[in-house]
């Protein structure tokens, strides 16, 4: 199972998961693409937001129980 952090949900399994993030990097692909394409002082699309499925949160990091465990005693102030 994959835990999405900081929310905590768990609502994918590493196949589902996998899926969920290829859709959105292909959203994002999109958006970029069209705003590449705009007219000079036209507003751009913003980006997707990576978000938790159920709160709709932002996913800073997503991983295993270990990963996770990792990622949030991982001492980045070194």
């Amino acid at each position: 199972m994959i835990k999405l952090m900081p929310c905590k949900h768990i609502p994918y399994c590493v196949r589902c998961f996998g899926d969920f993030k290829k859709t959105h990097e292909k959203n994002v692909a999109k958006v970029q693409a069209e705003n590449g394409k705009m007219e000079a002082g036209e507003p751009l699309k913003d980006l997707p937001v990576f978000a938790c499925p159920c709160c709709r949160k932002p996913i800073e990091f997503a991983g295993s129980r270990e990963e996770v465990r990792k990622w949030v005693e991982d001492d980045y102030m070194t």
